[in-house]
């Protein structure tokens, strides 16, 4: 957003204002957004709240490190650097796609894993046994957005075609 923009702040038609509205359901101020910074909005938007797959992954780290800032800190940074693992350099928007899937179903089997390890001393039969299923869906859902970016990079991957004494033969790799 402009400078202006963002530094105007006072007044029920401010854009912090305006936000705040807009996030609590009227329409009338995002339509005032809309307006008052047309070219800025749609891009802030897309940023800030277009992203469910962030906004999962964030809420899944929360959700694990608790009030701990440095927990935190550190699964986001892990995420980022798993993602650009994967990834590669070069993503298609679809890889991009089941790459935020793959981190979030590891942080999800990371944590049931986690989960299960502590107390394990003092754990009911039944109360194991909850978490085991836990773990085992956890994983099952890994292992399938695994299986998909694999499945996918494989669809995607260049075809090579080769002519041979006037036969065709084409590659997959």
């Amino acid at each position: 957003m402009t400078e202006s923009a963002a530094t105007d702040k006072d007044g029920p038609n401010s854009v912090a204002s305006l936000m705040k509205e807009a996030e609590n359901g009227d329409a009338s101020a995002l339509s005032a957004l809309k307006e008052r910074l047309p070219e800025e909005i749609d891009t802030f938007l897309l940023e800030e709240y277009g992203e469910l797959g962030q906004t999962a992954e964030n809420a899944l780290v929360k959700a694990v490190a608790g009030g701990n800032l440095l927990h935190v800190e550190g699964l986001k940074l892990k995420a980022q650097q798993m993602k650009a693992d994967l990834a590669g350099p070069d993503p298609s928007p679809l890889e991009r796609l089941l790459v935020e899937r793959v981190v979030c179903c590891w942080i999800l089997a990371t944590y049931a894993d986690a989960m299960y390890a502590q107390g394990m001393a003092g754990r009911s039969w039944a109360a194991d046994e909850c978490l085991q299923r836990r773990q085992d869906r956890t994983q099952r859902r890994l292992t399938n957005a695994c299986k998909g970016l694999a499945q996918i990079r494989k669809l995607l991957g260049p075809n090579i075609q080769i002519n041979v004494a006037e036969q065709q033969v084409n590659v997959m790799s």
